[in-house]
């Protein structure tokens, strides 16, 4: 036999001089020789692992050849298995990556490839075997299509250009980023909050560097304007458990106003841990602060401590008499925390310095870094829910119009400003585009963030949900749910929802046994409240295994796999 013959005809050719090591005993070496140095990467080869030793392999190719390799990638490969392998170089030692661990998987996607006229290679087998894993056919026309896709991106995971294809969504530059942030759960909408409001800070000291004070200023007067229009409140501290209502399913071209129908927004609060300070000093509701001396704390509407209070008043203090109506009560009221966030944004806001010493002390005011946090607080008041508000309808739908609208206003005020081109200004656009992003995957697949204020503090939570599109039209009250939670105390949670009629069964799952035994201690509270809507409930507890984690891609395909999405809601956040 010829060692050609197990190689496929369509890998290109690349020169090598050095031979690996190769063992038969009806083959002349010379002739063996010869062939092995036509061994060039991009070609594939099918053989059986004989045995392991290390990085190295023995292949049994026929009952006359066996080769010896070394994978260039550490995998766990088993004697016995039939595996196909790619060549990756040719030095003194053969080096082969292993393109699949199924015998029946790789002659299937080995064959489908010479029936569609493909070359067969690393991307090809990545992109059939993935084809295969969702559901997809591998004919001739459906190959040599894909293959069309995926060498239009060339630089792109095949994988991810057929989760596009199956998501329904256009492949471009912005969505194949975007899906890889999904992916890499880099998807939170929160975390692209919090990454602009970091990023504001620079965006003014390059505006001031080269524009001057004035501009600087009216870059920020322009951003609390737009952030003080009244929005989505504050949040109190959310109970441990709460139900929904049900509500009607939206038209289309609507958010999903949550909760869905039945008990499909049960959602776990925060509460403090063990021996953890009351006070938190986030968000811009009511926080407690503890005073330098050791005192009981006193109560403050602004998310500073005492320290910070004090700082702001000292800059306030150089602002002149006119500016500031009752100007003695008002840094008094600073360095106590009696006077609300907004109202002091607002002051900053309409403030138009009339001198330089005047403009002097704005500047130095919006530089600070106790304003900076007053305004990171009334940014995410704005951009995030109370865990009570999703029961209200359109609430959701509202937040998202006021994301988008806020968000495109900020890019224009950053633009005009001179900072177009700075990092606040990319992950504002970058937000956009995660937006957009959902908004198309939501046209087909009932799943939305949640930026939530549970306890004072911001949390992102990922909101699935599916059931059976004929018990959707018969009505029958048929509805399941899966909602992801990320908490800084109980860490991520999920919460699996499924209702059928009266009867709801959930199942909770926990990062570790002390978790477990907190929701154990409070579950009565959800199912008491069930009960009095006329619901009865199952609940199962488990805790989380590592490989259990799946980003929000993973689960809507895997849903797509065994489940039909809830309805094709329309979810239109760019209006």
């Amino acid at each position: 036999m010829k060692l050609s013959d197990i190689f496929s005809p369509s890998s290109r050719q690349v020169k090598r001089e050095e031979r690996p090591s190769v063992r038969s005993s009806g083959t002349s070496n010379e002739n063996l020789n010869r062939q092995i140095k036509s061994l060039t990467p991009g070609k594939v080869l099918q053989g059986e692992v004989i045995e392991k030793n290390g990085g190295e392999v023995k292949i049994k190719l026929s009952d006359d050849m066996v080769l010896t390799a070394r994978l260039d990638q550490d995998v766990n490969v088993e004697a016995g298995k039939m595996l196909t392998f790619e060549v990756r170089n040719n030095g003194s030692l053969l080096s082969l990556s292993p393109l699949f661990t199924n015998t029946a998987n790789s002659d299937t996607v080995f064959k489908a490839l010479q029936m569609a006229g493909l070359p067969i290679n690393e991307t090809t087998v990545a992109m059939t075997d993935s084809m295969m894993q969702q559901g997809m056919s591998i004919d001739s026309k459906s190959l040599q299509a894909m293959f069309k896709e995926v060498m239009a991106f060339p630089q792109t995971d095949p994988a991810n250009i057929v989760t596009l294809h199956q998501l329904g969504l256009p492949l471009n530059e912005e969505n194949i980023a975007q899906l890889e942030n999904y992916q890499n759960l880099q998807h939170q909408l929160m975390q692209g909050m919090t990454d602009i409001l970091a990023e504001l800070p620079a965006a003014f000291g390059e505006v001031l560097a080269a524009n001057g004070e004035k501009s600087a200023a009216e870059m920020y007067q322009a951003l609390l304007a737009l952030f003080l229009e009244n929005g989505v409140s504050g949040g109190e501290e959310a109970a441990i458990l709460q139900a929904g209502e049900e509500i009607a399913a939206p038209q289309d071209g609507e958010i999903a106003s949550l909760p869905l129908e039945g008990e499909a927004a049960v959602l776990i609060g925060e509460a403090p841990e063990e021996g953890a300070p009351t006070g938190v000093e986030n968000g811009p509701e009511a926080v407690l602060s503890q005073g330098e001396d050791g005192s009981v704390p006193t109560e403050s509407k602004l998310p500073l401590n005492t320290e910070e209070r004090n700082t702001l008043a000292k800059l306030f203090s150089e602002f002149p008499e006119e500016a500031i109506p009752d100007k003695k009560d008002f840094l008094a009221d600073i360095r106590q925390g009696t006077v609300d966030t907004k109202d002091v944004l607002e002051l900053l806001a309409r403030t138009q310095p009339q001198t330089e010493e005047a403009g002097k002390a704005l500047s130095d005011i919006l530089k600070s870094p106790e304003f900076q946090k007053l305004f990171q607080a009334q940014v995410l008041d704005q951009w995030s829910l109370k865990p009570e508000e999703l029961m209200q309808d359109k609430k959701v739908e509202e937040l998202y119009e006021k994301l988008n609208r806020q968000l495109d206003n900020m890019k224009e005020i950053l633009q005009n400003s001179g900072a177009g081109q700075t990092a606040a200004a990319k992950n504002a656009g970058n937000l956009s585009q995660n937006l957009d992003f959902m908004n198309q995957m939501n046209n087909l697949y009932t799943y939305v963030q949640l930026p939530l204020k549970m306890a004072g503090k911001q949390t992102n939570g990922d909101l699935y949900v599916y059931t059976n599109k004929r018990s959707l039209a018969r009505k029958d009250g048929n509805v399941s749910a899966l909602l992801h939670l990320d908490m800084e105390n109980l860490g991520p949670v999920d919460v699996y929802i499924a209702m059928q009629q009266t009867r709801v069964t959930t199942r909770f799952t926990v990062r570790d046994d002390d978790m477990l035994d907190f929701l154990n201690d409070n579950m009565h509270i959800l199912n008491e409240r069930l009960e009095k809507k006329g619901y009865s409930m199952r609940c199962e507890m488990t805790v989380r295994v590592e490989a259990d984690t799946a980003s929000p891609i993973e689960h809507i395909l895997n849903t797509d796999k065994n489940n039909t999405v809830l309805a094709q809601y329309g979810f239109d956040v760019r209006t």
